[in-house]
Order: C-alpha cells, then structure tokens, then sequence
C-alpha cells in the first residue's frame, strides 16, 4: 500500500499517536529498525537512479587506494584521534541576554576537555547616559550577538582541537562555517584570524569536516550517491568563498583547497 503525505496534524498523530513512555520504548528498536532499512534501500534506489542519468558521475566519484585506507584505518586504531563539539545557551535577562557558550574536546584514548564562558549583551556595548541611549545600543548589538555567538563558538571549536595533540581532528561542521564567513562585525580584524586557522588545518591536512545537516543540495546529492569510503570533489573552499564575497560567476576560476563530500567507510 502507497505511503500518501501527510497534509494535517491529524495525519502526522495517525502515524506517530502518543503512547505512554514505556510502550514507546517497547517498540522503538522496531521502529528505529525499519526506518534505517527504508532508508538504505531508498539510498540504493536513488544511487541507481542518479548514476544512471549522469552517466559523467561515475567518474568523478573516487576512493582511497586499499594502501591509503589500510593505513588510516591503523592511525585511527593506534594514534590519538580527537574531536570537537560546541553549544550555546542563551537566557534573557532585563539588560540584555545572557548567552553561555561551551566547547567540549574528546579523544578515543578517554580524555576530555570542557570549557565555558558567558557573554553579555550589556557587555558589548557602552551603557550610554540615559535609558533611551541604553536600550538604543543594546537593540543593535541584540541584533548580532546570537550571530557572534555562534562564531565565537565555532572559531574557538577550531582553535582549542588545533591546540590538541592528535593524529587526526574530526570537526563539527564544515571548516569555514557560514557564521565565520560572514566575518562577525568589522571583516578586516575578524576574517584575518580565521583565515589564518584555516591554512594550519589545510597545512596539517589530517583532519575531516562532518556537516551534521547540509543545507546544499550538491552536498546532500552527493551523499545520497556515495558508497561507504567514496568520495567527490564538488567545488573548491575558494570558490565558496570567493562567491560568497563577489557572486558565483566570479568564483569559476578559483582552484585550492577542494571542498569533498564523502562516507565513512562502514
């Protein structure tokens, strides 16, 4: 029987109605279950489908040699392999928002580090000499400070793993996220620092970027195409960055870093 979409509230409930926490639990492997075997076989149904009418693709799609992944198979089992995650809270607050940001480092040999600070939106701006002037300046900075928040959080993700000894880094998220492209506040003093963390990563190169949910369509393509260990250039982090500054047609002869999607081997 065909699945037909959900076109009301009342159809989301008819498949997933409320149940009492311990029945929900009784059938979630089930569930959990036959959705990854839906989705594998979707996967292969649209691998099939793609490859088919891009007959160019094939092509483009590589892998390590067995030498290469032999060997970075034994580094991740024997060498130390670190990683990064970021998160942030945010509290309002009579003068401004409270954000706390915290960045926590873990390894596979079982150490971790955590870290944590708060900003203040009060903080970022000049009180001013009366109520009106107050409320003025924190509007503008209210305005950003979710935006710079996230950037402070992700710059420092990148420093504190840079700072980690390890064979190879895993980073969440692509390693120019949009947040630190955009150059929070002036781009002349805050796009310096993070091009120069950008070409200590690139010059070590033992590190891999994880977007969790791609909002590109290229990338998500890409992975729906993908074979565990498979891996494609799309497009170069020049060209990203280059189109982000000047337009797409003027990122088409840029050629450096290239930017890959890729599946972890199984």
């Amino acid at each position: 029987m065909e699945q037909r979409d959900a076109q009301s509230l009342a159809d989301i409930l008819s498949v997933a109605p409320w149940v009492e926490l311990e029945k929900y639990v009784d059938h979630l492997r089930d569930r959990v279950d036959v959705a990854v075997l839906a989705s594998h076989g979707r996967r292969e149904q649209l691998r099939a489908e793609i490859l088919a009418e891009n007959q160019d693709l094939s092509a483009q799609i590589r892998r390590p040699s067995p030498e290469k992944m032999q060997w970075a198979k034994h580094l991740a089992r024997t060498g130390i392999v670190a990683a990064s995650d970021g998160t942030l809270a945010a509290v309002p607050l009579l003068s401004g928002t409270k954000v706390q940001v915290g960045v926590v480092i873990v390894t596979n040999t079982g150490e971790s580090v955590g870290l944590v600070t708060r900003v203040f939106e009060h903080e970022l701006t000049s009180t001013g000499d009366t109520a009106r002037e107050f409320f003025d300046n924190l509007r503008k900075v209210h305005g950003t400070s979710n935006l710079a928040s996230r950037a402070f959080m992700l710059l420092d993700e990148r420093k504190l793993l840079l700072a980690q000894e390890a064979g190879w880094r895993m980073i969440h998220g692509e390693l120019v996220p949009f947040e630190l492209r955009t150059g929070v506040g002036p781009p002349r003093e805050n796009l310096p620092p993070v091009f120069d963390l950008v070409r200590h990563y690139i010059k070590d190169q033992r590190f891999i970027a994880v977007s969790e949910s791609p909002e590109d369509l290229d990338v998500l393509n890409a992975g729906i195409v993908l074979e565990p260990g498979e891996f494609i250039e799309l497009r170069t982090l020049g060209e990203d960055l280059t189109g982000l500054l000047y337009g797409d047609e003027e990122s088409a002869d840029w050629a450096s870093s290239p930017r890959r999607a890729s599946r972890t081997p199984s």
